[in-house]
Order: C-alpha cells, then structure tokens, then sequence
C-alpha cells in the first residue's frame, strides 16, 4: 500500500456518507475503492462474515493510535492517528458506516457506475 504524508483533511476529520461515496468512486486510488467496494457489497449481499473477515483484513494494516491531551481549560482532548497510509481513513469510515447498520443505503447508478448514499428518508434513490 502506498503511503502518503497525510490524509485528506475533509475525509479524516467528518466521517460522513460523503467520505464513504468518495472513496468508493476511486477518490483514495483504485485498489482500496475496490477493497471497499467488495466489503459494502458482501455485507449488502448478507455475507457478514465475508464482509467483516475482509475489513479486519484491511484493519490490521492500519496502526490506530487512541491517545489524550489535557486542553488549558482542563478538558480532556481526544486524538486518533491513523497511521500515514489511506487504507486508515477507509478502514474508519467503512466502521462508522458499517457499524451503524447503514450499508442500505449505499447504493450505486446503474447508469453511470458511480457510488452514492441514498439520503432519502425512504431509500428509494436509483
């Protein structure tokens, strides 16, 4: 996996449908759209176990470090790293979305191929 000095910014600091849609259309680089295209499609398609064996497998090559700073005002601050490699903003945000039970609504056009949440209250978008 390719590193870089540092994720994107507006992936890292709002997990949201927005980085899921960006990354499944190819925004992180073709191979990890294409790691999480396989695992949206194998928890869509009832394969939980598929799909939770695939994202561990991504998992494990991100080095999540949980850390706490104290603020001036006496506040805890927590951190998260990711590690410097994309695959940690994907392995985020595919947790957040996954875990939520929200992988319906993660869709994709038929006419153009190109990865969409459906934010409909009724989850109709094609």
């Amino acid at each position: 996996m390719a590193k870089h000095d540092a994720a994107p910014p507006d992936l890292v600091g709002a997990p949201s449908f927005g980085a899921v849609e960006a990354i499944l259309n190819g925004n992180l680089g073709d191979h990890l759209a294409r790691e999480a295209a396989a695992i949206v499609l194998d928890a869509q398609k009832s394969r939980r176990d598929a799909a939770a064996d695939r994202f561990n497998r991504l998992a494990k090559t991100v080095p999540i470090k949980l850390s706490l700073t104290s603020s001036r005002m006496g506040v805890l601050v927590p951190a998260l790293s990711l590690g410097d490699t994309y695959a940690g903003v994907v392995a985020l945000h595919l947790w957040r979305v996954l875990g939520v039970g929200a992988v319906d609504r993660i869709k994709r056009c038929r006419a153009c191929r190109r990865w969409f949440a459906d934010r409909s209250r009724n989850r109709s978008k094609k």
